[in-house]
């Protein structure tokens, strides 16, 4: 600064600050959707459009995340922080081969997920273990994944094995008073089936049921056939 008077002369020299303004930063969209690309929240600034500096953001997978959107410009200055926060997407499972033939070995259902190839923890009757008998079981699977959550139930049947019984006769034909028995066979896809039999003579049951042994059973001996042709049947009451 001078002095500009006819009559004095002076000046002085200084330093003119002039500070940057505060202004007021505003976040919102905290709460987002995993969506496989990078997110930010929005910041808005009063007075608006000015440059933002972000600590803390651009965030990917779900989660929570510490944010500061502050401002860039040479005549303002502001800041905000926040927590910003990136849930799980839905995943969409879906269960098949629910219906299964018992075999002897353990039957797991097939999970299938949308996106592919999630990871999935999938219990019956709340084990992981998948069932090996016959029966029905409640089957939940729940999607294992930072980014996706979702899950399906339902029921695991597996059924009986299909049998296939053939009896033989000790002696056929056989001789009026002559001693008789007869031979059962059963056999199954799933294995050696145990339990028992009735042989059952002209539609009526011989003697009392008579336990598999690998898979056969013979009847107790007979000297009471009539003459003629008999109907002899076994029949397999399942396993034990």
């Amino acid at each position: 600064a001078t002095v500009n008077d006819p009559n004095y002369q002076g000046t002085a020299s200084g330093t003119f600050i002039i500070t940057k303004a505060t202004v007021t930063v505003t976040l919102s969209n905290l709460t987002q959707t995993y969506t496989g690309g990078p997110l930010t929240p929005t910041a808005t600034t009063v007075p608006a459009s000015l440059a933002i500096i972000w600590t803390g953001a651009h965030d990917t997978n779900a989660g929570s995340y510490p944010v500061t959107a502050t401002v860039n410009d040479p005549n303002y200055q502001g800041s905000a922080s926040g927590t910003f926060t990136i849930s799980q997407a839905a995943a969409i499972v879906t269960l098949s081969n629910l219906s299964q033939s018992y075999d002897g070995t353990p039957k797991a259902v097939t999970v299938v997920t949308s996106p592919l190839g999630l990871s999935v923890a999938v219990t019956y009757n709340a084990s992981p273990t998948p069932p090996t008998d016959a029966g029905s079981y409640a089957v939940s699977a729940t999607v294992i994944d930072q980014n996706y959550q979702g899950s399906a139930s339902g029921t695991l049947t597996i059924t009986q094995a299909t049998t296939t019984t053939t009896v033989v006769s000790s002696a056929n034909p056989s001789t009026f008073g002559g001693s008789v028995s007869f031979t059962v066979t059963v056999t199954s896809a799933g294995g050696t089936p145990t339990g028992t039999v009735q042989f059952v003579i002209d539609g009526v049951n011989s003697g009392v049921p008579v336990s598999l042994s690998g898979g056969s059973a013979t009847s107790p001996a007979t000297t009471t056939l009539s003459p003629g042709q008999h109907t002899i049947t076994a029949v397999y009451g399942g396993d034990a």
